[in-house]
Formats: C-alpha cells, sequence, structure tokens
C-alpha cells in the first residue's frame, strides 16, 4: 500500500494525474483485498481527489476528498483535502 502511495505521489509531482490515480487506485484495490483499511488508504484518497481537482474534475474530486475523510487521514492529508474542498465551493461551475 504505501509503495502504491509514495509511487502516486511521484507521479503528482511529474504532473501525471491519471497514472497517479493509477497508482493510488491500485494501493486502495491491494489494501482492501488484504482486508485493511488505514491512514494510508485515506491518504491516498485524498491524493485521488488532488489529481482529479488538478483536472478541474470537481465532482469525483469532492467524492475522493470526502472517502479519504471518512476513513480518518493523516494530518498533513486531513488538512489538504478540508482546504481543497473549501477551495471547490468557491468554483464556478464549468
Amino acid at each position: 500500500m504505501r509503495f502504491q502511495e509514495r509511487r502516486g505521489s511521484i507521479l503528482v509531482l511529474r504532473k501525471d494525474f491519471r497514472g497517479a490515480i493509477q497508482a493510488y487506485a491500485e494501493g486502495v484495490n491491494q489494501a482492501y483485498a488484504d482486508g485493511y483499511s488505514d491512514e494510508s488508504v485515506a491518504d491516498s484518497y485524498i491524493g485521488i481527489g488532488m489529481c482529479f481537482s488538478a483536472g478541474k474534475n470537481y465532482p469525483k474530486a469532492e467524492l475522493a476528498f470526502r472517502k479519504g475523510l471518512a476513513l480518518g487521514p493523516s494530518p498533513k492529508a486531513l488538512e489538504l483535502a478540508n482546504a481543497q474542498l473549501a477551495t471547490i465551493k468557491n468554483e464556478p461551475v464549468e
């Protein structure tokens, strides 16, 4: 799980948002298949939300942020998600 989370973060830095979403999703699926859900799963959902937000897909971003928040993210991811959700609420609808 942590490997995929880190891989997703690296891909975000490279602005490969599609690849990052795939990496985060692989980690989440692997975690669920192994029967656990922890802070790294929550942080991966926040990462997915950041990718969707960067692509201006705000409905999917909001959904991912809310999933991450429900699972109990790390303090840094919690802060990022809340800031992004506040920003999304102020974005004009395209």
